[in-house]
This record gives C-alpha cells, structure tokens and sequence, in this order.
C-alpha cells in the first residue's frame, strides 16, 4: 500500500445512540471517530466524513498502514440484540 494512497475495503462497525429529541451520535470505535446529527441519516453521513478525514490525516502522517492492520487483525465481539421489558411507576 502506498504512503500517499489507501486501496481495499475494510470492515468497520459504527455504533448509533440517541433518539429524534435530543438527535443522534455515531461512534466507529475501531478509528476513535465520533460524530452527530439531528438525524440518523444526518448522524451516519457525519460519520463516514470523520472517517474519511482521519484516515486522510492517517496517510499523511504515514500511519495508514499501521492502523488499518490494527483494525483487520482485531477480533470483533458477537453483537445480539436484547430487549428487556421494564414496567414505569411513577
């Protein structure tokens, strides 16, 4: 991989948080990127924008390489979905 360029694909996870009230916060935990919106659309475009300016800043500092391994050679947890059921009292 060059110095100056980044090629291949590479799998990262975002995580969304927040809801229409208070808006959204996206978070790639992989790269340390967080970003929000008003919006999950919004939120998520944000997103990807940090990531493509950290990784730009990542191949000028020469640190594209070192990073991007990091992430591929890191195991991801298995991620399932729970939902628990709370009764409200005032």
């Amino acid at each position: 991989m060059s110095k100056n360029r980044l090629s291949g694909n590479i799998d990262i996870d975002i995580v969304l948080k927040g809801g229409p009230k208070e808006g959204y916060t996206a978070e790639c935990l992989d790269l340390e990127v967080v970003s929000e919106g008003d919006t999950k659309e919004e939120a998520l475009k944000n997103i990807e924008e940090a990531i493509e300016l950290h990784l730009e800043v990542a191949v000028a500092d020469g640190i594209a390489d070192q990073l991007l391994s990091r992430i591929r050679q890191k195991t991801k947890p298995e991620i399932r979905e729970i939902h628990v059921a709370m009764p409200l009292t005032a």
